[in-house]
């Protein structure tokens, strides 16, 4: 009896699922009869493709599942190969692989192997290489004479300070009679270029540009790139009180501010120089080549400080705890001794280490 009543309740459970199942199939009858209504009352046309290519029609109009007959398309073969229709010049061997409803093509111009030694250029229409050639090749007479601009700009540059014309484009404006271009104010760059021995180049280079007035042609700055430790202003009033009127005086000018800027420089390059060759190490300077400090044998602190190329004020410092009358006395002594010119700092160095060993 068990099993007749387990075998009813199966029978009602299929039931109700039948139920369900007629349900849901009586609700995709009718959507898809309104889809149908819908494609029917609107415009869409099938696409007319060439019968002679079946495959092409079939993945694009088939509602089914896209898959190509292999046996008819060939497409998937190893041995399948692609031709140009130029000169009939087997490219490579490629296998194309069959994505339901596309075709994934790859197109190389050249075998991987010689595509990275040749240059785009070899595919530029021949039209276009030779204009490009006539732009960037000019002929042998004009490059001599380029060639000979560039090399006298360069023996120029070596001095140190360069002038080179600027035009404000706020200062443009046409004459009313002539419809050609005119500069109410002139103006005029100054390159500034100091040489570094140490690494055997010029440093950054620093401008300054001046403008004249409109009335009275005085020049005065306008622009400029020293750094603020230098007070150009005071430079350009040492000139003729500010009232700058020829290139003598401009020249005066860039002079005065190209020496400030060389012998910080030559400073800071004499210090970095004596650490290169191991006279003292861990050397900070400051930006202006005043404040400076050392360490000398590993142990002494060493601070000085300059004025232009002399030593103003020494103190000395030892890394030892305990440091006692006797010794402290002693480095009062060559803080002193320190003071003076900077050539003679070398020298002085040596004595103050042998004086060490004696005590």
């Amino acid at each position: 009896m068990s099993e007749v009543s387990e075998l009813e309740k199966s029978i009602q459970l299929l039931n109700e699922e039948i139920k369900l199942l007629a349900k849901q199939e009586n609700v995709l009858k009718k959507k898809f009869e309104y889809d149908s209504e819908i494609k029917a009352n609107s415009k869409y046309k099938k696409p007319n493709f060439p019968n002679f290519i079946p495959e092409l029609q079939n993945v694009l109009t088939s509602n089914s599942n896209h898959n190509f007959d292999e046996s008819k398309s060939n497409l998937n073969s190893d041995n399948n190969q692609l031709y140009s229709n130029d000169n009939e010049a087997r490219i490579r061997k490629q296998k194309l692989r069959s994505i339901p409803g596309q075709l994934t093509l790859e197109h190389k111009l050249f075998d991987d192997e010689i595509s990275r030694l040749l240059s785009p250029e070899v595919v530029s229409l021949p039209s276009q290489r030779r204009k490009r050639m006539k732009l960037e090749r000019p002929n042998l007479h004009i490059r001599e004479i380029l060639k000979n601009f560039v090399i006298l700009e360069i023996v120029y540059r070596m001095v140190g300070i360069t002038f080179f014309p600027v035009v404000d484009p706020t200062d443009l404006e046409f004459l009313d009679t002539k419809k050609l271009l005119s500069i109410r104010r002139e103006m005029l760059g100054i390159r500034l270029e100091i040489y570094n021995d140490l690494i055997s180049s010029f440093e950054k280079p620093h401008y300054i540009l001046l403008k004249q007035s409109e009335k009275s042609k005085i020049w005065s700055i306008f622009k400029y790139t020293i750094p603020n430790y230098i007070d150009i202003h005071s430079l350009f009033l040492k000139i003729n009180n500010g009232i700058i009127t020829t290139d003598s005086d401009i020249f005066l000018f860039a002079k005065d501010v190209y020496s400030a800027l060389s012998s910080i420089s030559k400073k800071i390059q004499y210090f970095k120089k004596l650490e290169n060759l191991k006279v003292f190490e861990n050397l900070n300077i400051d930006l202006i080549g005043i404040q400076i400090s050392f360490l000398f044998k590993s142990i002494y602190n060493i601070r000085i400080s300059l004025k232009e190329w002399d030593i103003i004020t020494c103190t000395i410092e030892s890394t030892e705890s305990y440091i006692n009358k006797e010794t402290r006395t002693f480095y009062r002594k060559w803080e002193i001794q320190f003071q003076g010119p900077i050539k003679k700092l070398v020298s002085k160095l040596e004595q103050f280490r042998q004086s060490i060993t004696e005590e």
